[in-house]
């Protein structure tokens, strides 16, 4: 029984990686997405429908100040 409980540990310390790539590749897709000129709504409808983020507007916001300031 002890090595499901390991096992479990190793799936939430993968899912907790693989979240955190989920942001790194959002925030490059959001980049080049708004480095291309296209609007922020339109970032925004794409990252929804294809990544499961926290805070998508906190995301959103720092990508936009970057390439708009």
């Amino acid at each position: 029984m002890s090595g499901s409980t390991v096992g479990g540990s190793v799936d939430d310390a993968e899912a907790g990686k693989v979240a955190g790539e989920d942001v790194e590749g959002a925030r490059l897709i959001a980049l080049n997405m708004a480095l291309n000129g296209q609007s922020r709504a339109e970032t925004d409808r794409y990252l929804a429908e294809n990544f499961d983020l926290a805070d998508r507007e906190a995301l959103l916001d720092e990508v936009y100040a970057t390439v708009d300031g």
